[in-house]
């Protein structure tokens, strides 16, 4: 019989769909996002490992469990669990201790709806109001999402419109 204080005597699991458990100081909490791009390093930063993305972040705050061999640690605040998806396949074992360093979200210059992008010959384009007509304007895509496109060519504030029955976005 096995107490609830007994380590189990095998785990079955699966090499190649691993994920990161991460544990965020309470601090920086309000801020994580699933998404985000985390980079993996041995501990102490002492290499690369890899990046993940955030797939899902828990709900609540939790008492440290990682890292906290020593009990002034564990109980000197609380942390928001998060899980990350390796970015490429690993052969990391399980188990094994690293570092990951969650990067910050960088600075969007220019965004437009989605619906306001089109191809045209194999190159993105947005219409403009020129006049009482519009007129295109070349585009290149960046990052995106179910809503906006990052794009650089036209300026931040730039009207587009986002369909052919003529709507505007700012």
């Amino acid at each position: 019989m096995l107490s609830a204080a007994s380590p189990p005597a095998f785990e079955i699991a699966d090499p190649g769909r691993t994920e990161l458990r991460l544990e965020v100081e309470e601090s920086d909490a309000e801020r994580l996002r699933v998404g985000a791009l985390v980079r993996v390093v041995r501990l102490g930063g002492r290499g690369a490992v890899g990046t993940a993305h955030i797939a899902r972040v828990g709900g609540r705050l939790d008492r440290r469990s990682i890292g906290a061999d020593d009990g002034r640690v564990r109980s000197d605040g609380l942390v928001r669990p998060a899980w990350a998806s390796w970015d490429a396949p690993t052969t990391l074992p399980i188990g094994l201790h690293l570092e990951g360093e969650i990067m910050a979200p960088r600075s969007v210059l220019t965004r437009v709806p989605r619906e306001a992008v089109t191809v045209r010959l194999g190159r993105a384009v947005v219409r403009v109001p020129w006049g009482v007509w519009s007129r295109e304007r070349p585009v290149t895509l960046g990052s995106i999402d179910p809503r906006f496109v990052e794009v650089s060519g036209i300026p931040g504030g730039t009207t587009v419109l986002l369909s052919e029955l003529g709507r505007l976005a700012e």
